[in-house]
């Protein structure tokens, strides 16, 4: 092959560089002050300083280094890696390796976002779903909110076995609603309160105050009622919570064999219990409940024995 070593080539006239026809190939650095042509056919490119190129049709890896100005649009068929951004326009997919930092002015997305290793809001800072921000959801730094801004109402529903409140990572029961089913509440993991179809059933004491209709004191309904600032003449299947010292209860007149009452003082000790005629425990005699928190059944045995207290 043969070689040209000269400093300067130019054409015959000698205002200018030669035009050369037809496909040159150079081995080694080609030093030019700018580049005139679409550049379709230039491969490994490597440009140092300004450089204007109409349209560049690169194959292979092109490094810029320096700053790189596109006024046009810019097609890559594969993946670009960039390291500092400012303005993404972007119609595909964008995968970031190390995160995306939103300065300013918010992020508007439309169509869906998938986060595959979740979402991270520091505290005091809301996730708000709705038009109007309706739900918002926090974290204070102390304790965590689920707030309806709206007109609206917090509906939570399941078409699966269960809506549970649990301690923790679901460790310990604190409420379930089971679906068509029960719901149960529970005190320190242990249930307490259940619904059934029929009712309630509950696990332990119940305390109640006011007026309150008892569905067992050995299976039969008692009608409650109450008893504070006058006396009460009970009647059979009564149950009577007396709410103030001093009261008189009395019994019911002409029962029959069979006939029940309760009487359940609060922390009184002066309650007199009148016999209306009839015997209590086969004395002619009224009696007072001179202990604090108690209840007492009366059942009407005959005309002898008269109430017999339970």
């Amino acid at each position: 092959m043969s070689q040209l070593n000269v400093n300067i080539i130019k054409n015959r006239v000698g205002n200018n560089g030669p035009t050369i026809s037809g496909n040159t190939t150079v081995s080694g650095i080609l030093t030019a002050t700018s580049f005139s042509g679409d550049g379709s056919g230039l491969t490994s490119l490597i440009i140092s300083g300004d450089g204007n190129l109409t349209n560049l049709n690169v194959s292979g890896v092109s490094t810029f280094t320096g700053n790189t100005e596109f006024d046009g649009n810019v097609t890559i068929g594969g993946t670009l890696t960039y390291r500092d951004v400012t303005n993404i326009d972007a119609v595909g997919m964008i995968t970031a390796r190390k995160g995306v930092q939103i300065l300013a002015d918010g992020l508007t997305v439309t169509g869906v976002s998938t986060f595959s290793n979740g979402a991270f809001i520091p505290d005091s800072q809301y996730l708000n779903i709705g038009n109007d921000s309706d739900l918002r959801l926090y974290h204070t730094g102390t304790a965590s909110f689920i707030e309806d801004q709206g007109t609206g109402n917090i509906v939570l529903g399941s078409n699966g076995g269960r809506v549970k409140i649990t301690k923790g990572a679901d460790t310990e029961n604190m409420a379930e609603f089971v679906v068509d089913g029960p719901v149960d509440l529970y005190y320190d993991n242990s249930k307490k309160f259940e619904t059934t179809d029929t009712g309630a059933n509950v696990t332990g004491t119940l305390n109640v105050s006011g007026i309150t209709t008892v569905s067992s004191l050995d299976g039969v309904i008692y009608n409650g009622v109450s008893a504070s600032a006058t006396g009460k003449t009970i009647v059979n299947r009564e149950f009577i919570e007396v709410t103030g010292a001093t009261q008189t209860i009395t019994l019911p007149i002409s029962p029959t064999v069979g006939s029940e009452v309760n009487v359940a003082v609060g922390n009184f000790k002066d309650t007199t219990v009148a016999r209306n005629g009839s015997n209590i425990m086969s004395l002619a005699e009224d009696i007072t409940l001179d202990v604090a928190y108690k209840s007492v059944k009366f059942t009407y045995v005959n005309a002898t024995i008269g109430w017999r207290i339970d």
